[in-house]
């Protein structure tokens, strides 16, 4: 095995020393492959000695994959080692093939429910498993999101996102869903990769229904104080964004 410069070794023991503390639903904060990584490192149980979630993503693209490289290895997970020139990806405002054209300026904003052209949109909380639908958290359930057939990206990526969303609903988990900018930094960054952008939702969302049948979730309450410039709307549903944070609202 390669001798790692000692530059590096003293990065790692640095970062290493902190101790692990994943967040809960780690999967939907994670927006690059490597954050993706470590989350499912943390779901199978192991990376104990890991940094933090947050003391990691201050960590470049080349140290993370040096501090997962033997966790992955351990679990067999084939990682894609990043290098000294792996660049970070751009993210976009929403997408603009997913704005209304006429905006939102119109609409009626409620705490927890928002009306444009008469036509109410509902918060969509967190839920309790008890509240789902019948086997929604089983395995035979899955992200299923659309293929990308090389064609618009904006288009494509308006189109994924909503189904992602209808997907985090469907489980409960609608007050703990990536931004759209996430989502389309998501896409870039392991297109960069040439990694699987579906495999990769797929894995999550195995890992966020086993963090969903196992963990208790914390209700999640619409902001009363929302404007149109932090929302935008998809065939069914208004998203608005502040910060990292999501609010749902579904017609």
């Amino acid at each position: 095995m390669p001798t790692l410069p000692s530059h590096f070794l003293l990065m790692l023991l640095l970062v290493v020393s902190t101790g692990s503390q994943a967040s809960q639903f780690c999967f939907s904060v994670a927006k690059t492959y490597n954050e993706q990584l470590y989350c499912e490192i943390e779901a199978s149980g192991e990376g104990k000695s890991l940094p933090s979630f947050n003391q990691f993503q201050k960590n470049t693209p080349l140290i993370q994959s040096l501090l997962l490289k033997p966790y992955a290895r351990k679990l067999g997970i084939t990682i894609k080692m990043a290098t000294k020139t792996t660049k970070q990806q751009v993210v976009t405002s929403p997408p603009l093939a997913a704005v209304n054209d006429g905006g939102l300026s119109h609409c009626s904003f409620e705490t927890e429910v928002i009306s444009c052209n008469d036509k109410p949109y509902y918060f969509m909380g967190n839920k309790g498993n008890a509240s789902l639908a019948a086997g929604v958290l089983d395995a035979s359930n899955t992200m299923q999101l659309p293929v990308y057939d090389n064609g618009e990206v904006a288009r494509y990526l308006a189109q994924a996102y909503e189904h992602y969303l209808h997907k985090m609903i469907e489980i409960g988990l609608a007050g703990v869903t990536l931004t759209y900018g996430n989502f389309d930094y998501i896409f870039h960054d392991l297109r960069a990769q040439a990694i699987d952008f579906n495999q990769r939702f797929e894995t999550m969302y195995r890992y966020l229904k086993k963090d969903k049948r196992t963990m208790g979730i914390k209700k999640s309450t619409a902001p009363s104080d929302v404007t149109a410039k932090e929302c935008f709307l998809l065939d069914e549903l208004l998203v608005c964004s502040r910060g990292h944070y999501n609010y749902i609202y579904r017609a």
